[in-house]
């Protein structure tokens, strides 16, 4: 598993702590203006 990270630009392996932070303020009123966009959580190895 620790070498999965090698490829990824943070060198590192994504926490559910992460995910679950965006989705707290995703959910919350500071995301009020946020409308129709993807957010990708995959520590900058996919970019548009």
């Amino acid at each position: 598993m620790a070498c999965q990270g090698i490829d990824i630009p943070l060198k590192r392996i994504g926490q559910p702590e992460g995910v679950s932070e965006l989705a707290v303020f995703l959910a919350g009123p500071g995301s009020t203006f946020i409308t129709g966009q993807g957010i990708g959580v995959n520590g900058g190895s996919v970019m548009p």
